[in-house]
């Protein structure tokens, strides 16, 4: 888990208001050390590798924690933290998910593309228009700089974003709406948005892709609706987005 997802959902509130904080600060530290361990082994723990790893830390203590439910142990010792088992299973779905759509939308894509080459037959070229193409390759160039420019006041990251979202909406706006999301949003967005994309259309037909800027909202957090599933194929393949941030 640690490698496909770093870090676990930590909300602050829940901490200060949880039991936990009526306990001294040296269990609330161990807690909180067990937490993260448990989380890079994927929830896969047991207390005597813990005890093991944590061999300083006085038997009282774990004996606290398993009392007073903050660590559940299983009858083959196995440790469950609650609230973090409920993360994993989500992140495993969400996984399984966007690999099944993954290999429907390469698919579909290679039907297209095998689709378009048979619909257009390779155009033969005139020599009387040599010189006209040569021309429009010097004006495509002259083109890819000027944007190239254009670019040069956006961040990597967002033109990452804004090629996989398929540049709906305003360039500017979206832009100024991602520099202003945490790390954390961020991530929660490369989580949510490749169903999104699967599942939404840019034609004006239901359900509809939001304009970027409205999806990239810091305060409204759009990426964490529920999503319209349909029954259609797409490009739900997020590596080049994640690769490239």
């Amino acid at each position: 888990m640690a490698k496909e997802l770093p870090w676990f959902k930590f909300y602050a509130d829940e901490w200060l208001t949880g039991h936990i904080t009526l306990e001294d600060e040296l269990l609330q530290g161990v807690f909180i050390t067990v937490c993260a361990y448990y989380w890079k082994l994927d929830g896969n723990l047991n207390i005597h590798i813990l005890k093991r790893r944590y061999r300083h830390i006085d038997n009282d203590i774990w004996r606290e924690l398993i009392d007073k439910n903050f660590l559940k142990m299983s009858s083959e010792n196995q440790i469950s933290i609650k609230f973090l088992d409920k993360q994993i299973k989500n992140r495993k779905k969400q996984s399984k998910i966007n690999s099944a759509n993954g290999r429907r939308g390469g698919q579909a894509k290679a039907n297209a593309k095998q689709t378009l080459s048979e619909k257009i037959p390779k155009a033969k070229r005139k020599p009387s228009n040599i010189d006209k193409d040569k021309d429009k390759e010097v004006d495509k160039d002259k083109d890819k700089e000027v944007d190239i420019d254009k670019d040069k006041e956006y961040t990597k990251e967002f033109l990452a974003f804004w090629d996989y979202y398929g540049k709906i909406g305003n360039k500017k706006s979206s832009s100024d709406n991602w520099n202003k999301l945490n790390p954390s949003q961020i991530e929660d967005i490369k989580t949510c948005i490749p169903a999104y994309i699967l599942n939404t259309n840019t034609n004006g037909e239901y359900p509809s892709r939001k304009n970027a800027e409205t999806y990239l909202n810091k305060d409204k957090e759009y990426w964490n609706d529920s999503i319209i599933f349909k029954n259609s194929g797409g490009n739900n393949n997020n590596s080049i987005f994640e690769s490239r941030i």
